[in-house]
């Protein structure tokens, strides 16, 4: 992956696209994000600096406008002071001393090692579905989670043995007696399907299989925790084509998700996990008691068309995330097609998770250009550093707004609002060029 990082460091041309990019935002803009950085921070670290695009105007004010005519779902700015040389790692990323944002990424047996150290000092955290000792003893900065999917049976997947599930009917979930295949080329596991561990034959149902066998493998490989995928507390019936398990209920779904992952916990006391799920409702934030954190999938834009979910759906993650951070990891997943090109898109996507950016929320963008899991992808935004938070975020006339030792961050989630913000001060504007896969 190549990073191209482009300035202007002429304070008169600074000033005229001040003027005329406030103008251009009052006919394009539908959702905006704003990051904000001092322009004067006294000492710098001489080994993480590049300088960017600087708009100041006349009045040493900055002002956006956010219009009703918008064209694209969101945009973001990164308005900095100095940023200036610094080392390049693999893939010519520049790697920076501080980092406000959390970021996470799923690898897969296709790994190259180039690609594994750059995993190393880039993520915080790393989910796998193969078990290696190689892997293991190579990545050492990021968590390390095992990933295997509650809700899917894969026979061609060596996550488990295949023939010992097979045997067992009672293992998968059923219509007309029929399993039920989804949309995910799986079968439909059951996830009702637990007795207690101290019968006899209970890796013979599938939830008590389930916590067995991916806490050996777990243990045995010593990875840091597992990652519990397809945990929703609800069934989408898009995601079985419209054939729904035989008796049915949200409650009934929501209970069984919420025993299993109980029982999954109770294996893995001294590791973490992490259930994806968040995002289905229906109790599922209830399931963080018992768990180590849990990942909202689907943040601002839906993976099937790109189409923003709105700003009721936007508000309802971030509180979420706002009421369980200071004690629980939460993954933050947005996924949308062509992202890597699309800046305006990812910085409104970033700008969000800063407003409730913590050590324990994780930032994962995927463009599904390069499939479900977006393979391996890097952004140089990951690399912003706006100091410590000086609280929690607010809204004032409209607009969602945190401070940070090193800046400040504005956001407008609305498509129809249009609102001004005056800052009576001075700030320069980053742009990130580049990013993608590595």
């Amino acid at each position: 992956m190549e990073v191209n990082w482009d300035g202007i460091n002429d304070d008169r041309e600074a000033e005229k696209t001040t003027v005329e990019e406030e103008v251009a935002l009052e006919h394009e803009l539908h959702l905006l994000g704003i990051v904000l950085l001092e322009s004067n921070l006294g000492e710098l670290d001489a080994f993480s600096f590049i300088l960017y695009f600087v708009f100041i105007d006349k009045n040493k004010e900055l002002s956006y406008l956010v219009s009703r005519k918008a064209i694209f779902w969101g945009v973001g700015f990164f308005l900095c002071f100095f940023v200036g040389w610094c080392d390049l790692y693999a893939g010519g990323v520049a790697l920076l001393k501080e980092k406000t944002v959390r970021t996470g990424t799923r690898i897969s047996a296709r790994i190259t090692k180039a690609q594994l150290d750059f995993v190393n000092t880039h993520y915080d955290y790393v989910v796998t579905p193969f078990l290696s000792h190689q892997v293991r003893a190579r990545v050492k900065g990021p968590r390390l989670l095992l990933y295997r999917s509650l809700q899917d049976g894969w026979p061609n997947f060596r996550h488990f043995d295949w023939f010992h599930i097979d045997a067992h009917e009672n293992m998968f979930s059923h219509h007309h007696g029929e399993r039920i295949r989804t949309v995910h080329n799986s079968w439909l596991m059951n996830p009702g399907d637990m007795i207690s561990p101290d019968t006899p034959g209970a890796l013979n149902h599938w939830v008590n299989y389930y916590a067995v066998e991916a806490s050996r493998q777990v243990h045995q490989f010593d990875y840091d925790g597992l990652f519990v995928d397809a945990a929703g507390h609800k069934l989408w019936r898009g995601t079985v084509y419209g054939v729904m398990p035989d008796g049915y209920s949200d409650e009934g779904w929501r209970r069984a998700k919420q025993s299993a992952l109980r029982l999954i916990k109770s294996y893995l006391p001294d590791k973490l996990v992490v259930f994806n799920g968040l995002h289905s409702g229906n109790g599922a934030e209830e399931s963080l008691r018992f768990t180590d954190g849990g990942m909202w999938e689907t943040f601002a834009f839906s993976p099937l068309n790109g189409r923003y979910y709105g700003r009721r759906r936007w508000q309802e993650a971030l509180e979420l995330i706002e009421r369980q951070k200071e004690e629980k990891i939460i993954v933050m997943v947005s996924k949308k097609r062509n992202l890597t090109h699309d800046i305006k898109s990812r910085l409104f996507i970033l700008s969000s998770y800063l407003l409730v950016a913590a050590d324990t929320v994780i930032l994962v963008m995927v463009d599904l250009n390069y499939g479900p899991g977006g393979e391996l992808l890097y952004y140089p935004e990951y690399e912003i550093d706006l100091g410590r938070p000086l609280g929690g975020y607010r809204i004032r006339s409209g607009v969602y707004e945190r401070r940070f030792e090193k800046g400040l961050v504005l956001v407008n989630p609305t498509e129809g609002e249009h609102y001004r913000v005056v800052i009576p001060r001075s700030y320069k504007r980053v742009i990130p060029e580049g990013g993608g896969p590595i």
